[in-house]
């Protein structure tokens, strides 16, 4: 009888330790998703000094709303609206080296290359985004927009 209830208690220890172990893999999951929410809602106010490190500190988590490429456009533009050319063009190219068409990227890293008068750099990445999201994307027509107003 005592090694029946030794059993039955170190079973219930296992599997409480399990689902508690369960729990905080999925609070983890939360907290990530918050920060995120967090930095997009800085940027959407326009605190990217604010949002840089809150992105930087999602680099290397996991979730399924948003990808390691999407964190290092979002740390790009976040740069690049800071007047940080080159570390956003850095963050641009990382992601576009983990998913060479990504849309963001492709349009944020156009847009890049015309405030810092690489007109030719732009219109290549036009090109891009134009295989990748097509003609009719929102994407595409605002950068062929910005490069036709600078140069026809």
């Amino acid at each position: 009888m005592k090694i029946l209830n030794f059993f039955i208690i170190a079973f219930l220890f296992i599997n409480i330790n399990c689902f508690a172990a369960g729990n905080y893999e999925t609070n983890n999951a939360k907290d990530t998703d918050v920060v995120y929410s967090e930095a997009l809602k800085l940027i959407n106010k326009k605190d990217y000094n604010l949002a840089i490190p809150k992105l930087k500190k999602l680099l290397n988590k996991e979730s399924t709303y948003f990808s390691k490429a999407d964190i290092y456009n979002y740390l790009g533009y976040s740069h690049r609206k800071i007047k940080k050319y080159k570390k956003a063009e850095k963050y641009y190219t990382k992601a576009l080296k983990i998913k060479k068409d990504h849309i963001g990227a492709l349009e944020y890293i156009g847009e890049l290359y015309i405030e810092t008068d690489k007109i030719e750099k732009a219109k290549e990445y036009l090109e891009k985004l134009k295989l990748a999201a097509g003609e009719d994307s929102i994407e595409y027509v605002q950068l062929y927009s910005l490069i036709h107003r600078i140069s026809p």
